[in-house]
């Protein structure tokens, strides 16, 4: 009987084989030293090349930075006396 930590899940086997079958090149993708995913070759290098082009944590990094104040805190000193009665005068 074959140890649970060397067998190949049974849909990554099916998908090698269907792959394998029509002649196309893939990679096969490990997690935790056990084979989880199967890519197509060319699908894997633009998935791999993809971030490298992107960059999509500069743009987070700008709009993070950009972001208003919700409450619309201004920089610099108050204009005036922040006592009870100033702010809840009616």
């Amino acid at each position: 009987m074959r140890s649970k930590q060397t067998q190949i899940p049974h849909r990554v086997a099916q998908k090698i084989r269907q792959r394998a079958a029509r002649n196309e090149t893939f990679v096969v993708v490990s997690r935790n030293g056990k084979p989880s995913r199967i890519f197509g070759l060319e699908e894997y290098d633009r998935m791999r090349q993809h971030p490298l082009r992107h960059k999509p944590w500069t743009s987070r990094a700008a709009a993070k930075a950009a972001a208003p104040d919700p409450l619309g805190a201004v920089e610099g000193k108050p204009a005036g006396p922040l006592s009870r009665e100033e702010i809840y005068e009616d």
